[in-house]
């Protein structure tokens, strides 16, 4: 088992800058980087929650959820119920997995950057789209609903429930 958690850092400086304030480039870097670094993150994930998902096939989502909820709540992940960076990277790659999901399982669902509105909260993040007029951050939604799991707002089917309700409304 993984002793550390490895830590969700973007290249070039970028975690330093709130991504409103990202040039093109850097967002075009930072998705770039994500979509490179998706399989190895999920796979160490996994591995890290001693879960399996075998080539083409699921894996149970309560059961992942309950695992990454306990993890959560540890004060390796955690303190004081407030995530720190081993947590915000658990819950961050806990949201690539649903996202892997999802574009394997809907042919619809693509990765996006969001270029406009500024106003928009994910402005110049990788987001799913492929659900009509909403789109899904899921490294911003899985690390606000991890937020909640700690918070006592949440539990730990969140992500067995983001994953079935944005499957249901992949176009």
């Amino acid at each position: 088992m993984i002793t550390e958690y490895p830590l969700f850092i973007p290249p070039n400086g970028l975690a330093e800058k709130d991504p409103i304030n990202w040039t093109k480039k850097e967002a075009d870097d930072y998705f770039k980087w994500l979509l490179e670094n998706l399989e190895k993150r999920v796979t160490c994930f996994l591995k890290y929650i001693e879960e399996d998902m075998p080539c083409g096939q699921t894996i149970d989502l309560q059961n992942m959820g309950k695992k990454v909820s306990y993890f959560l709540k540890s004060d390796t992940f955690s303190k004081g119920g407030i995530l720190i960076n081993m947590g915000y990277a658990l819950a961050a790659d806990a949201g690539l997995l649903v996202a892997k999901l999802l574009v394997d399982a809907c042919p619809s669902v693509k990765w996006s950057i969001v270029r406009k509105p500024k106003s928009d909260i994910s402005y110049n993040l990788p987001v799913l789209i492929g659900f009509g007029k909403i789109r899904l951050d899921p490294v911003g939604g899985s690390i606000a609903e991890a937020k909640a799991i700690l918070a006592g707002r949440r539990d730990s089917n969140t992500w067995n429930d983001m994953y079935t309700f944005w499957k249901q409304n992949a176009t």
